[in-house]
């Protein structure tokens, strides 16, 4: 764990936060660039500037894409990821 996330634990990293959601790391750093996948918050101005994802906003993003058929995730019911 990074230090900030051991100071700070509802702020992840994006390798803690991609085991969250059980997921590769590189995936994660895809749907960022796509603008999918959950929020996430840039800790400075820096194009070098650490990501972090707050746990609650992974939560909500495992809760968006619950879904109770399979019909309910098509195209036009809901965008996927």
């Amino acid at each position: 764990m990074s230090t900030l996330s051991a100071l700070n634990p509802d702020l992840l990293t994006n390798e803690e936060a991609a085991a969250l959601l059980g997921i590769k790391p590189n995936t994660l750093e895809i749907w960022r660039t796509k603008g999918k996948g959950p929020e996430f918050v840039k800790l400075g101005q820096t194009k070098s500037a650490p990501i972090r994802y707050v746990r609650t906003k992974i939560y909500e993003f495992i809760e968006a894409q619950s879904f109770r058929s399979t019909s309910a995730y098509a195209p036009n019911a809901k965008q996927a990821v």
